[in-house]
């Protein structure tokens, strides 16, 4: 009995890496006719494919678990992972660690992305090798999508990629009114499986919303996660009494199709490298991210009318994309010396047409 191809792709998380991934489900169901895609996902980014009718299956891995401390919870949050795993025709590891290869081995051809030609010596893996710092990360797994669609079924390289993730979208919570025209501003530093990336933060939000609320008549939304939400509330308090009534804080009151829908809405958006700015980038939105400790080249944003900031510190980035960010012995000057002026000139000059601070190649 002649069985439909299947494919796996390998993405846990977080949420702005899933989105960079997420064109791999139509450029994989254009190039192969009848192929059956799944995805394996961490629980806190499976929203963001469950209503992805594209998608064949989506399987829920506890991230938590999977990248906790305890030997013991990993190995068993592994096994299980597993154990909801069948056969496929090609496997396609989106992260960069050794282990993953590993873990899959026996489940399908593999096909992963690696950091260096020595990482090639993994046997039985086909090696997508992407150094650090020299291809945007979306573009990087364009790459791996293409190695698997030649070396696992003999078709073309697919050059289209787009974000086509209206699906996303969820009514906003019911006891929130916008106005008509807002800005979103994502106040946090960022959030993978409950870790929160404070070298991310950026200090200046309470000068940036009082220059805003200056020059626009509409209102401010704040967003972020919940561990956001009191510096969201502080922010409101210290807000002067003649506009606070523009300024609405939603951090950690809006799930993720909630925010897909608040972002999607926005003038525009401004925050720091992560899941609520490249959200919004998808959807089109003109966006000003702020980087410090990661890559504009890795983890920059694709809108036309977007930017992405640095300060251009010298020890800026100090991430090398391998899931750790180290203790910083500058007081995260990269972020505190990006001053307000400098971002709100940033906002101007995307409104008035400016073009992106880093324009991706294509791969």
């Amino acid at each position: 009995m002649h069985h439909p191809p299947k494919v796996l792709i390998v993405k846990i998380g977080a949420i702005g890496d899933v989105i960079f991934a997420l064109p791999a489900v139509a450029a994989l169901k254009r190039a192969v006719p009848g192929v059956r895609v799944e995805w394996l996902v961490g629980r806190a980014c499976a929203p963001l494919l469950e209503r992805n009718t594209a998608l064949d299956r989506v399987i829920v891995v506890n991230d938590k678990a999977l990248f906790g401390a305890g030997l013991v919870q990993r190995i068993a949050a592994a096994a299980q992972m597993r154990a909801r795993m069948g056969r496929y025709d090609a496997v396609l590891i989106a992260h960069r660690n050794a282990a993953y290869a590993l873990a899959f081995a026996g489940s399908g051809s593999l096909f992963q992305l690696a950091r260096s030609e020595a990482d090639k010596a993994v046997p039985r893996v086909n090696s997508t090798v992407v150094p650090p710092g020299t291809l945007h990360e979306s573009l990087a797994i364009q790459r791996l999508v293409n190695d698997a669609l030649r070396s696992a079924f003999g078709k073309e390289p697919q050059t289209e990629w787009t974000w086509d993730i209206d699906y996303l979208k969820a009514p906003a919570p019911e006891q929130t009114v916008l106005r008509a025209q807002y800005v979103c501003l994502h106040i946090g530093g960022g959030q993978n499986a409950g870790v929160e990336f404070t070298l991310k933060q950026w200090p200046h939000w309470q000068q940036l919303v009082e220059k805003l609320l200056l020059v626009t008549d509409g209102g401010v939304v704040l967003v972020g996660s919940g561990a956001d939400q009191e510096a969201g509330d502080r922010l409101v308090d210290a807000a002067p009494s003649a506009v606070r009534r523009r300024v609405v804080n939603l951090a950690g009151k809006t799930d993720l199709g909630q925010l897909a829908t608040v972002v999607s809405g926005a003038e525009f958006l401004v925050g720091c490298d992560s899941g609520p700015l490249h959200l919004a980038d998808a959807f089109g939105v003109p966006c000003v991210g702020l980087y410090g400790a990661t890559s504009t080249v890795t983890w920059g944003l694709l809108g036309r009318r977007s930017l992405a900031l640095s300060q251009g510190v010298p020890c800026s980035p100090c991430y090398r994309d391998n899931g750790i960010f180290p203790a910083c012995p500058y007081s995260v000057r990269c972020m505190s010396e990006l001053t307000v002026n400098t971002v709100r000139d940033a906002v101007h000059s995307m409104l008035d047409g400016g073009m992106p601070a880093v324009q991706p190649t294509s791969g």
